[in-house]
């Protein structure tokens, strides 16, 4: 049998999405954890290869992430201001230092390279996605749906911001749409044969 979010009270409906969403959808909360084995493989190749091209933008590029996956938040800006010194507007580097600062719990410096990434790549999704976290994580609901809005208007079927905009409209006491977006992201889903 199908059940939908419909045949529970809308008293009910914090619960169910706690439990039928998964919780907490941030983009770090879905993204696997790099094996910290093979983050550290990575930066030693990145800081190798960087040695006999230092100047190569793709491999500063590698180096920062590898600083990322180890956890070194600090040299990973560093070397994500280093290419957008040079490329200001360098999509991927303007994305990665966004998730960087995130991570470091300075959302506002990661909502600002969000911005400066969607102006370079407005049809990229996925941007709108993580600054809608960041300004989750700041409180301002208001805009994380605009931006939500902005991500399923650019990809309908992304169950995880229909979970996460059923999170705004819950904080916004919206639980009918909370529970509409609820029903379309476990419709979209695949479901189990007890279902």
């Amino acid at each position: 049998m199908h059940r939908t979010f419909r045949d529970v009270p809308l008293a009910g409906l914090l619960l169910i999405f706690l439990a039928g969403c998964g919780g907490d959808h941030s983009f770090l909360a879905t993204t696997p954890a790099p094996d910290p084995d093979q983050a550290a493989k990575n930066l030693a190749v990145a800081n190798r290869a960087l040695r006999s091209s230092p100047n190569s933008i793709e491999l500063i590029l590698k180096q920062a992430l590898a600083y990322q996956n180890v956890g070194d938040l600090d040299n990973a800006i560093a070397d994500y201001d280093l290419v957008l010194k040079s490329y200001p507007y360098k999509s991927e580097a303007l994305a990665n230092r966004g998730h960087t600062y995130y991570r470091k719990g300075q959302y506002q410096q990661a909502i600002q390279d969000y911005t400066k990434a969607i102006d370079g790549s407005p049809k990229d999704s996925t941007l709108f996605f993580w600054r809608a976290q960041a300004q989750l994580a700041t409180g301002d609901a208001p805009r994380a749906k605009e931006d939500l809005d902005q991500t399923l208007a650019l990809n309908p079927n992304n169950t995880e911001a229909l979970c996460m905009r059923s999170r705004v409209f819950a904080r916004l006491g919206d639980l009918q749409r909370a529970q509409a977006d609820l029903d379309r992201a476990s419709a979209a889903k695949p479901h189990g044969p007890s279902d």
